[in-house]
């Protein structure tokens, strides 16, 4: 039988106030960084929260290996069998949630292709990126932190009946303290801060659901034309974009985690390898679509400090020549506009071209680098490397039909 004691080690007190600490301070750093607008604050402010996290994650799991060979705790006399149960079961949900909680932001981060590191040292990601699954995983880690709200709440509320109306050992028994003035002071404070916690959790959530229903509202209205027919009259040479088997993607980098995204695009191709002469592109790209699974990173590389869509809603590439370089393999000289910016850009890409049942299908694939900085994306505090990296790979893939003959 498990040896007991009336006092819990200094361990176990050490762990329980450093975790309620961190907890209390993840909770309410959690709630309103979602509701601030992204900036680099915003993004340190989230590394530093999963760093903590992670922190708290390596707490708890002492803490149980701790529990686990430490002696029993001898219940008291005062302590009645429903606030036994409820003690219980309060506990165990709390262990739960403070194991999902760290771990859940974790799968939020990596299937959203956001970089991890605790306190600087990174932290590799263990999935792929998915869009499905970085959406459940943050509606997941928000009613875990809800629900961790109303835990603690519930776990501070027993806490204070059992020192100000029980008058038992229940408290001093974790604090080692016989000063009842300031445990009881704390108990009511600790109160009192659990509530205020919880309204104001309760009042970012609130702004923050507002800004996403008019976000999603914005998108909506601008994906109303998704469906129009790409397949036009065309030219003996003209190509049509086929958009859904057609993409434009990129990857970047913060703090050097790299990230995912793409663009929607269209335009004109004239091409025929045989008369290179006569060939052209004209392609414009949507820089409002810009997908990168999150929301607020989206929202923001179309501001003014990025892409300034409002100003400047397309990008456009127009060629001024192409060249065979071998078998299949050609290269595209031409100028690419960003922002209010030109400059000139060459890139190779390879083409397949078949035909059958009397249609040409092309298939063409590009990868090239550019500078984010050269085309002023990324002004003020964005100019800075150290978050956001200036180095953005970008992959062409163009699936292109061509009238019968």
């Amino acid at each position: 039988m498990k040896q007991e004691t009336d006092s819990y080690p200094f361990v176990l007190k050490f762990i329980h106030w450093t975790t309620a600490l961190l907890i209390l301070g993840l909770l309410f750093v959690g709630f309103t960084m979602t509701a601030m607008p992204f900036s680099d604050d915003k993004l340190k402010l989230y590394m530093l929260h999963k760093s903590f996290g992670l922190l708290v994650l390596a707490l708890v799991f002492v803490r149980v290996v701790a529990k686990l060979l430490s002696p029993k705790v001898k219940p008291l006399d005062t302590h009645k069998p429903w606030e036994t149960f409820l003690a219980k079961i309060t506990h165990v949900l709390l262990y739960f949630a403070l194991f999902a909680l760290p771990i859940s932001g974790l799968i939020m981060s990596w299937a959203g292709e956001f970089p991890v590191s605790f306190f600087g040292l990174p932290v590799p990601s263990l999935m792929p990126k998915n869009h499905d699954v970085f959406e459940r995983s943050q509606d997941f880690h928000e009613f875990l932190a809800l629900g961790v709200l109303v835990l603690v709440f519930l776990h501070m509320a027993g806490a204070a009946k059992h020192h100000l109306i029980d008058r038992d050992l229940t408290m001093m028994r974790m604090m080692n303290s016989k000063n009842y003035n300031f445990l009881g002071a704390f108990a009511v404070l600790a109160l009192l801060g659990s509530v205020w916690l919880a309204s104001a959790a309760l009042v970012a959530i609130d702004l923050a659901d507002d800004k996403g229903i008019s976000e999603q509202v914005e998108r909506a209205d601008e994906g109303a034309d998704d469906h129009e027919d790409t397949v036009k009259k065309l030219d003996s040479d003209e190509w049509a974009i086929v958009a859904d088997q057609s993409s434009l993607a990129f990857e970047a980098t913060q703090y050097g985690q790299a990230f995912k995204g793409g663009f929607a695009f269209d335009g004109r191709i004239v091409f025929d390898p045989d008369h290179l002469d006569r060939s052209l592109a004209d392609i414009s790209i949507d820089i409002a679509s810009i997908k990168t699974g999150s929301d607020d990173r989206d929202k923001q590389a179309v501001s003014a400090e990025w892409f300034d869509v409002k100003a400047f809603p397309k990008a456009r590439f127009v060629t001024e020549k192409f060249e065979s370089t071998g078998a299949n393999q050609f290269t595209a000289h031409g100028e690419l506009t960003i922002r209010d910016v030109t400059l000139p850009v060459s890139f190779p890409f390879t083409l397949t071209i078949e035909k059958a049942h009397g249609e040409r299908t092309a298939r063409m694939s590009a990868e090239l680098t550019l500078n984010r900085l050269d085309f002023g994306v990324g002004s003020g505090q964005w100019k800075s490397t150290e978050t956001i990296g200036d180095a953005v790979k970008i992959s062409l893939s163009v699936h292109a039909v061509r009238k019968k003959d």
